[in-house]
């Protein structure tokens, strides 16, 4: 299986300076997975309020605590499928609608 390892401090660097999103899709992994690798490092996540506020506003960033010792290294896993949209065998009240 494929893995993407990160260093606490390159994750932490990520987290704070890209929406998870957008490092998921970059590195082909879940956002889950980046969530549970913070939580496992202990490395603060900023709150979905941060991304929408001009860059000038964003509140201070906290620092990442040195007395962490456990792992320096965490390795996540990268998706092995690709996200398929269903289409409606029927057409929903919905489309009906928008189509009349």
């Amino acid at each position: 299986m494929d893995k993407i390892t990160f260093t606490r401090s390159e994750l932490y660097g990520l987290v704070w300076k890209f929406p998870l999103v957008q490092i998921a899709k970059h590195y082909e992994i879940s956002t889950m997975g980046i969530k549970n690798a913070c939580a496992k490092l202990e490395i603060p996540l900023p709150k979905n309020k941060h991304w929408t506020r001009p860059e000038y506003k964003r509140m201070n960033i906290p620092k990442l605590a040195f007395n962490y010792k456990v792992h320096n290294e965490i390795s996540i896993l990268k998706k092995r499928y690709e996200m398929q949209f269903r289409t409606a065998s029927k057409p929903t009240p919905l489309q009906e609608l928008a189509g009349k």
